[in-house]
């Protein structure tokens, strides 16, 4: 089985500066759209990261 979980939080200024990883928020609530398709609303101030897993011995190709 493959796992993909979209995760909260804080944008980093872009300054080219060397900083430490900003804290872990929780996950993204996702909402449903009634066409199917699924929106992952956030704030201007919010960034997110992806976080992915696997169950060991398996190979998953996936595409961004």
């Amino acid at each position: 089985a493959f796992n993909l979980s979209f995760q909260r939080t804080i944008r980093v200024p872009d300054d080219g500066k060397a900083r430490s990883l900003p804290p872990g928020l929780g996950p993204f609530p996702l909402a449903q759209i009634d066409d199917g398709s699924v929106a992952l609303p956030m704030y201007q101030a919010e960034a997110m990261w992806m976080l992915f897993g696997c169950r060991a011995r398996s190979a998953f190709a996936i595409k961004i």
